[in-house]
């Protein structure tokens, strides 16, 4: 493998665990089923397989067994593939000949995380200008970081997110500020402009606050037969901070407002302090699945979400107080 710089799952399986043992570690190869080709039969698991991976048992400097894919590509040390968690692994042990049932457990969903944070100005006439960062880790970590290799790549994916963010978005000055340590969270930075963010009715400025969670998307059907798979437990913040116009003050924003349910969460924090709004959208996916019964419930608590997600935030000018001087005409 390291002389062909080429190897299957099985190959770099074997690769690492020849590696551990030339350090005094113990790892055992480990058989897959990965799990979007549904569940595994244990009493008849000849021909279900279709990955490798590496069990590390317990042992000094491992606290805790854990199991390892050498396949991912410019993915986090600590996370695991996400087509690999909540399978199970037949471990086969080459020092006693022994083979056991382990589950690949779910991991939470701060190791599938993305966090944005949006830094704008606007005008009196609705447009901005500022920017934006993403910080993720897990799959988007791992898009970002191969995203990355390729620049012209990277700027059309930033594009394509300051566009869903703010509409009619360009970006531009793209910065790398992280995609090498796989001990970190990758990280893309880039400025944005924008003339349509916000609409002029009445002379007030209004604007639906930027999110990038989406939870319509996942519940556009009205009812189900079958579970819907929602992947990986996942989060999603989003930190939006606007810089008012020169004489304008919020007349109405969003009060802050928290939706909960077994498998998901939402909750929306909004302050504002002299001519700047921040506020903190944070939306999660717990579980990998909701059954059918359970989804028309879901998808109201969705809906609850998009309504919140709607509200808008309110600009007006400030009026000169009663007995104000006024400013000397030129």
């Amino acid at each position: 493998v390291l002389e062909r710089k080429y190897g299957d799952c099985k190959d770099k399986a074997v690769l690492f665990i020849t590696l551990m043992r030339k350090l005094g570690l113990d790892a055992h190869f480990a058989l897959v089923r990965t799990r979007e080709l549904g569940p595994i039969e244990v009493d008849v698991p000849m021909q279900q397989f279709n990955h490798a991976v590496v069990y590390v048992p317990k042992q000094p400097g491992f606290p805790e067994g854990r199991f390892f894919d050498p396949t991912a590509d410019a993915l986090d040390l600590e996370v695991m593939r996400a087509d690999d968690v909540g399978t199970k692994s037949l471990v086969f042990d080459p020092e006693t000949g022994t083979n056991a049932w382990r589950e690949i457990p779910f991991q939470g969903f701060e190791q599938n995380s993305e966090r944005w944070r949006v830094d704008l100005k606007l005008d009196k006439e609705g447009g901005v200008r500022g920017a934006f960062q993403v910080s993720a880790t897990g799959r988007s970590g791992s898009l970002l970081r191969r995203s990355a290799r390729n620049l012209e790549q990277t700027a059309q994916l930033m594009q394509r997110q300051a566009q869903r963010l703010v509409p009619g978005a360009a970006s531009s000055e793209l910065s790398l500020d992280q995609v090498k340590d796989l001990r970190a969270p990758a990280q893309l930075s880039a400025k944005v402009v924008s003339r349509t963010l916000a609409r002029v009715e009445g002379g007030d400025l209004r604007l639906k606050v930027p999110s990038d969670f989406a939870a319509r998307n996942a519940f556009s059907l009205s009812s189900r037969r079958h579970p819907l798979v929602l992947g990986v437990p996942t989060e999603s913040v989003t930190v939006v901070s606007l810089e008012l116009p020169e004489g304008y003050a919020v007349s109405r924003a969003p009060a802050d407002a928290e939706v909960t349910a077994g498998c998901m969460a939402f909750s929306r924090k909004v302050q504002v302090s002299g001519n700047k709004v921040v506020t903190e959208l944070r939306g999660r996916f717990l579980c990998e699945r909701i059954g059918p019964s359970e989804y028309v419930s879901y998808r109201s608590k969705a809906e609850e979400i998009t309504r919140l997600l709607d509200e808008e935030l309110v600009m007006s000018p400030v009026k000169a107080p009663k007995g104000a001087p006024k400013q000397a005409q030129r």
